[in-house]
């Protein structure tokens, strides 16, 4: 396609179809992409460049239109095939095409039969062939009469002189018998031709109406069970059927070559024009609730984020509290004789912050995986992001011992104990209890499950974890094992899987390689070290003999407010902080993040939006203004 930028901002009159067609598949390509619009082209040269005149038998289910497509072959003195029967099949979604001389009967799947699919393959081929005949019952339902007004519509009532033909069928049916009293037969298919002429003008086609035939294409069904009529079988009803005069008006119409194809065009891209129109408000429908449905989950996630960054302060308050609480017990502490509870206190103070902080995080992640907006979203659970980070501070509050390598100038501060010198073993400990081996295995196996997946191209490797994520490589299916070998790159990864089951599938392997990055992340932090405390009992040491003077007291107390930022800083937020708390905090800010539709996908939705409607409105002025 040439020109794929920007959309028409008026449709002025076209000269040719040609161009007029040329601005409509542009319009269509940004509503349904270009192996649409291709076959939309494809359909037409096809039909273009087939020498044979089309005419297509278009009705509602149970119609007769076999009978009179085997009628007119009859006439035509066509054998006709074992394919075309009498009696409708409700199955059956193709069209069938009969060959008679040079011309190409179709006989198409019959409407309303509670197959959409009938409906839309029927509809494809009334608008590209070169004579329509619509064949309809004497009962001429409202359904019958909305389904003819709406494809003349669609169609753009494209149907010059001769092209269109409709006909009420079986008429031998509608209660008078012509054998018996043909006058009243006569007035009663008079009375029908007028009904159907009535019904159109009353559904608002203004134009000229085109010919209405009513015939019996077979009287009575006398020939629906033979294998191959011919025009003698039909002598009985010759009379009266009303076959001759249609046949000569259908024939009539079809020695204009130029104009029927040109007609044809028009309604072929009419018709593509208001399917595209219709799919553009489909998607359009569909855009605007994805955008509103973002745009909402954005809101709610404001209140969850409001609502974290709550119990983050709360908590960050209260460690403050904590923090210049007992530090200020151990300076005051300093003059007396040791103790081995003074260091004790702090640890444990700190141990059952993180703790009671934890549980508080834990519990409105909780609350938020219990939003039936949210916790069935498919992201993955908000708690289960914290529980490695909580059974390490668990595993951290057991037993500590105190750490005596540093040099303090204090008695008292020396018995300071860090919060991570349990971590390690107690963090591999726990691995080991969820995934059945150890750290070090684990390590291995993500090491050589990250090179076998090296081997696939980057584009390729959803696809490739969604069928390995199915089934594992031993049962898996022998239809999708051929659909991955098929796929560059995959041997190496699944005979790495087959090696090594213990991986399992790609989701578990990501799960075991998320856990053990944190494990070691956690085991390697550096112990707790409360900035400051050696200059604090350096400090108080040299002004021992003057304890109680104010300046002694002043420089006490601001060093005490120094020693309370820093030590809150490494918990709850200095620069390259492994504390467990921060470690939580940012799991839940980024689990958050996983629910809310990033600005580029929003933005991407929006103009989505904008080209669906400049699209439809370029179409619409489209069809106002077609081709002379």
């Amino acid at each position: 396609m040439r020109h794929r930028t920007g959309h028409s901002r008026k449709a002025a009159p076209m000269t040719t179809w040609h161009d007029w067609a040329e601005k409509i598949d542009e319009q269509i390509w940004h509503i349904e992409g270009e192996p649409h619009v291709q076959q939309l082209r494809d359909l037409w040269h096809a039909f273009n460049t087939d020498p044979r005149t089309k005419i297509t038998m278009w009705g509602v289910f149970n119609s007769g239109k076999s009978s009179l497509i085997r009628r007119l072959l009859a006439e035509d003195g066509t054998p006709v095939p074992e394919s075309v029967r009498a009696g409708a099949d409700r199955t059956q979604y193709e069209t069938h095409v009969v060959a008679s001389g040079d011309v190409d009967y179709i006989d198409t799947p019959g409407l309303d039969s509670g197959a959409p699919e009938h409906d839309r393959r029927a509809d494809a081929a009334a608008a590209l062939t070169d004579v329509l005949v619509v064949v309809t019952t004497p009962l001429l339902r409202q359904a019958e009469v909305r389904r003819i007004t709406r494809m003349l519509t669609r169609s753009g009532h494209r149907y010059p002189d001769g092209s269109l033909h409709i006909v009420v069928n079986q008429l031998d049916e509608a209660g008078v018998d012509p054998r018996s009293d043909l006058a009243a037969y006569q007035e009663l298919k008079e009375t029908k031709r007028q009904t159907v002429v009535n019904a159109l003008r009353a559904a608002g086609i203004s134009e000229a109406l085109p010919p209405v035939h009513t015939v019996c294409a077979d009287a009575w069904r006398i020939n629906s069970r033979r294998a191959s009529p011919v025009a003698a079988n039909y002598d009985a009803s010759r009379s009266f059927d009303s076959i001759t005069e249609f046949v000569a008006a259908l024939h009539a119409g079809i020695h204009h070559r130029t104009p029927l194809r040109h007609a044809s065009a028009v309604r072929h891209w009419t018709r593509a024009a208001q399917d595209a129109i219709d799919s553009a408000e489909s998607q359009l429908a569909a855009q605007r609730e994805l955008l509103e449905s973002a745009d909402d989950a954005r809101r709610r996630i404001g209140v969850w984020r409001e609502k974290l960054t709550a119990v983050a302060a709360a908590c960050e308050a209260r460690l403050r509290t904590i923090v210049h609480r007992e530090l200020r017990a151990v300076m005051l502490a300093a003059e007396r004789p040791s103790s081995d509870s003074d260091g004790a206190r702090l640890q444990t103070a700190l141990t059952t912050w993180h703790t009671q902080s934890l549980h508080e995080l834990a519990q409105l992640a909780s609350q938020f995986d219990a939003d039936t907006d949210f916790g069935s979203a498919g992201r993955g659970s908000v708690s289960d992001s914290l529980a490695g980070t909580l059974d390490s501070v668990r595993s951290l509050g057991a037993a500590p011992r105190a750490d005596l390598s540093s040099p303090m100038s204090s008695p008292t501060i020396t018995r300071l104990v860090t919060l991570s010198d349990a971590a390690g073993p107690a963090l591999r400990k726990s691995f080991e209890s969820s995934f059945g081996f150890t750290v070090d295995r684990a390590a291995s196996l993500i090491a050589g499950y990250d090179e076998a997946v090296g081997h696939i191209a980057t584009d390729q490797r959803s696809g490739v974890f969604a069928i390995l994520n199915r089934a594992s490589t031993s049962g898996m299916p022998q239809f999708d094992r051929e659909r991955l070998m098929s796929i560059p790159g995959t041997g190496p990864l699944m005979a790495y899987l087959e090696r090594n089951p213990e991986l399992g599938d790609p989701d578990n392997a990501a799960k075991i390689a998320r856990r053990l990055k944190l494990t070691n992340r956690a085991a390697a932090a550096a112990p707790i070290v409360v900035g400051g405390i050696v200059e604090v009992a350096r400090i108080m040491s040299e002004n021992a003999h003057a304890q109680r003077t104010v300046q002694a007291n002043a420089e006490r107390d601001r060093m005490l407010a120094q020693l309370v930022d820093d030590v809150v800083a490494a918990e709850t937020g200095a620069a390259g902080s492994t504390s467990p708390w921060i470690t939580a905090l940012n799991q839940v800010r980024a689990a958050l993040d996983t629910h809310t539709a990033s600005d580029d996908d929003r933005k991407k939705t929006a103009a989505r939006i904008q080209v669906l409607l400049a699209a439809a409105e370029a179409l619409s002025r489209l069809l106002a203004q077609p081709p002379r």
